[in-house]
């Protein structure tokens, strides 16, 4: 299959595969750091969400000026950021 014309996407497969396997021979077993490795982690769909959300963000653009992207980086920070609450439960210890 990959000697066709038609190779691109199965040569991408392989090559996504042979990274996943580098990635869990370097960083997973005895003596290194992870346990296992967790592949959904490595998706980009996270990605892609973002920058659905700022093509979408003033209707249907699909390729936003700079001023459109700073503007929609702008308000999804704002419309995100962590809000302080006047619930918060912290211990004061005495250090003498």
């Amino acid at each position: 299959m990959y000697t066709t014309k038609m190779k691109t996407a199965f040569v991408g497969f392989l090559t996504a595969i042979r990274a996943v396997q580098g990635i869990y021979n370097e960083y997973v077993g005895e003596g290194k750091p992870l346990k296992y490795l967790l592949t959904y982690k490595l998706s980009q769909d996270h990605l892609e969400l973002f920058f659905y959300a700022v093509r979408a963000h003033d209707g249907s653009n699909n390729n936003p000026t700079m001023r459109q992207f700073v503007a929609c980086f702008k308000r999804m920070v704002l419309r995100h950021a962590i809000k302080t609450t006047t619930f918060l439960m912290a211990t004061v210890t005495k250090e003498e």
